[in-house]
Formats: structure tokens, C-alpha cells, sequence
């Protein structure tokens, strides 16, 4: 059966028209009039309804000629804001400068030009009373420069002075102070040569006071050596009364006490008879005894024995004594000690010389890694 097409609507295009074309609506008058009931009130209402605007797009009008009416509908709008604008702009510059009066205003537009004058004036007369006192400040400003300028001169040559003044002061202070040390190193030259002088007297006298006190020792001696031996009592030659040392330097000597007379008490005659040891004569012995054929007594004799010298082994630091604020320990072990002798006295009597300190003896003595001195110095680092 053959399609049909509606009256209202034109048929399709052939498949060979070109896509994309643009297609216009056909007026009313290329569709064909219907004389049925329906048509005749479709085109009663159409010619009823409001009237189209002029300009305005109809049904039978393009797309684009719609568009192009908004367009330019849409453009006169701006237009109008910026001419308005720019009248209110003209009114407010107007009223600002005063060649426009405004509706609170009161005063006019003669009398505003008249104030606009009288202040011109007034401002060129601030101006020019402004111009002169800043000259007067300038010349203020200037005069004083100068005077201080001459004050700093001034100022320079016074302590350009005082300086020179102190200078000269110091030199010829210094001049004094090197005559006055001079006159002292002098002063004292002679004082130290004058009591050189008086030293050596006085050793001088010393040691003819002491040859003359040991003149008169030996010879009180000899006297009562003379005197026993009258009486007929003698020492015999003494003797090292042991091997065996008695401390640093000494050894113990003995002698018989011979031809006692009867009537003569033995102990106060063996206590104040003298001998000679060494080449040298000594007191009465330490101390005397007697059994029932001998007399005999023991000196102990400490000069002329180096058999009984011991001596210390290099001192070592020890560091801070423990238990002992401010104190810092030595060690040294002791050397040269004869088999036989008592090391303990031997320490105990052997003296040493520590950080230019002489001691006569050790603190204490120990036995450790052979027999060992130990002494505690004062030391303020510990």
C-alpha cells in the first residue's frame, strides 16, 4: 500500500539533498485548506489572537531572524547604563569644584567664586610668610653651624693642649721615676754589698767562734783524757760493736773502760770519760755496762760510715693521697741495704729532698715490691 501524507507537513526530502541544510517553515499557504468544521475554528482563532509586535518573529519568519532581534536587543542596554554614568560623573565634578550649585546649598555660585579668591590670596600669603621663616631657619640653622663649628675647633685645640700638657707631665714623671730607680738600684748595690760584707764577717766570726768553741771542746777533752789516764783509766781501741747498721749513716762502736781505780764510782766515770772514733773525739758513751771482769760502753757513731748510707730510688708521683684533701702521695724504694740490717729503721731514718722540700724521713714505710717510702706533700691541686 502507498504511504500517505498528512496535509500539514511536506513531504521528506530526497536522500540525495545534501545534510545539514538548513530548511525554512513553509508558510500556510502551501498546505492545502481543509473545508472541514475543525479547520474553519482553527483559523478563526488564529486571526482572534493578540497581534504579533513589529519586529517580532512569526511562525512564518526563520530561526535566524529571531536570534539577530535578541541580539541586538540585548547590545542597547549597555549603551544606556555607561551614558548614564557618565551624566551622573559631569554632575558630581561639577558640584565638587563649584561651578554647579547643589540642592543643599545655600551659597552662590558668585559668593563661592568670591571665597575661592580670598582663599587664593590668603594661601599666597601663607606661602610667602612661609618662604621667610624658613629663610630665617636656614639662617638660624647656619649661624648656629658656625658657632658650633668654631665650639668643636676650639674644643680640639683645648684637648690639643691638655694632651701636650699631660704628655709632658708623663715624660718628665718618667724622668723622675727613672732617676729615683736609678738612685735605688744604686742604694740597694751598696746595701746588698754592704751586708755581703757583714755576712761574710759574721761567717768569718762563726767559724772562729766554732774552730774556737771546738778548740776548746778537743781541748777539754784531752784535758779529761789526761786526767783519767793519771788517775790510770783508759778506753781501749773501740770496735764496731755490730755489722749491722743503726739507722741512716750510724753504727753502734764500743770500748773497755781499763784500770778503774777502786775508789772511783764506774758509771759516773764511764759517762764522762771521752773517746776518740774516727778522728774524732766524742762525749761519754750512749750508755754504759758492766759484768764482772768488763766495763765497757757504746756510742753510736753517725759520720764516717758510708757502708750505712742508704738511698732512694727515683720518687714517683702517685697522684692526690686517698682519703686526704690537698695532699699528694710519693713513693720510692729503698736501695743499697746490707743483708742483715733493719729495714724498717733504715726507712724511717733516711731523709729525701721532694719539689725542693727536705724531709728527714718518710711518712711511713711499707713493704711492697721491696722496702718503700711513702710520703704525703701538700698540694693544692688535690
Amino acid at each position: 500500500m502507498p504511504r500517505s501524507y498528512s496535509s500539514y507537513a511536506s513531504p521528506p526530502p530526497p536522500y540525495k539533498s545534501p545534510p545539514y541544510t538548513s530548511r525554512t517553515i513553509s508558510s500556510t499557504s502551501q498546505y492545502p485548506q481543509s473545508t472541514t468544521q475543525g479547520t474553519a475554528t482553527y483559523d478563526s482563532c488564529s486571526t482572534s489572537g493578540p497581534s504579533m509586535r513589529p519586529g517580532a518573529p512569526s511562525e512564518t519568519s526563520s530561526l535566524w531572524s529571531t536570534s539577530t532581534y535578541r541580539s541586538k536587543r540585548s547590545r542597547k542596554v549597555p549603551v544606556l547604563v555607561w551614558v548614564l554614568l557618565a551624566f551622573l560623573f559631569v554632575v558630581v565634578l561639577g558640584q565638587n569644584t563649584g561651578y554647579m550649585s547643589t540642592l543643599m546649598d545655600d551659597v552662590s555660585l558668585a559668593q563661592k567664586a568670591a571665597n575661592r579668591m580670598k582663599w587664593r590670596a590668603e594661601r599666597e600669603r601663607w606661602e610667602v610668610e612661609k618662604a621667610r621663616h624658613q629663610y630665617e631657619v636656614d639662617r638660624e640653622r647656619e649661624t648656629r653651624q658656625h658657632e658650633r663649628e668654631e665650639h668643636e675647633r676650639d674644643k680640639e685645640q683645648w684637648e690639643r693642649d691638655q694632651r701636650e700638657g699631660r704628655e709632658a707631665l708623663e715624660n718628665d714623671k718618667a724622668e723622675w721615676h727613672r732617676q729615683q730607680q736609678e738612685e735605688h738600684e744604686t742604694l740597694e748595690r751598696e746595701k746588698e754589698g754592704w751586708a755581703r760584707q757583714q755576712r761574710e764577717e759574721r761567717e768569718a766570726f762563726d767559724r772562729e767562734k766554732e774552730g774556737w768553741a771546738r778548740e776548746r771542746w778537743e781541748e777539754e777533752k784531752h784535758r779529761k783524757d789526761v786526767e783519767w789516764r793519771r788517775r790510770g783509766a783508759f778506753w781501749s781501741e773501740p770496735w764496731a760493736a755490730t755489722w749491722q747498721c743503726s739507722g741512716y749513716g750510724t753504727r753502734p762502736y764500743a770500748a773497755h773502760l781499763w784500770d778503774l781505780p777502786g775508789d772511783v764510782d764506774w758509771h759516773e766515770a764511764c759517762m764522762d770519760m771521752p773517746i776518740k772514733i774516727n778522728g774524732q773525739w766524742m762525749d761519754g758513751p750512749a750508755n754504759c755496762q758492766r759484768d764482772k771482769r768488763h766495763i765497757w760502753g757504746t756510742w753510736y757513731v753517725n759520720f764516717g760510715e758510708p757502708q750505712c748510707v742508704p738511698y732512694w730510688d727515683p720518687i714517683r708521683d702517685m697522684g692526690c693521697s686517698p682519703g686526704r684533701s690537698g695532699m699528694r702521695r710519693y713513693e720510692a724504694r729503698l736501695m743499697n741495704l746490707r743483708h742483715g740490717d733493719d729495714w724498717d729503721l733504715m726507712c724511717r731514718t733516711t731523709p729525701a729532698d721532694i719539689s725542693g722540700i727536705h724531709f728527714d724521713h718518710p711518712d711511713s714505710c711499707e713493704d711492697k715490691n721491696g722496702r718503700t717510702g711513702v710520703w704525703d706533700v701538700p698540694d693544692g691541686w688535690c
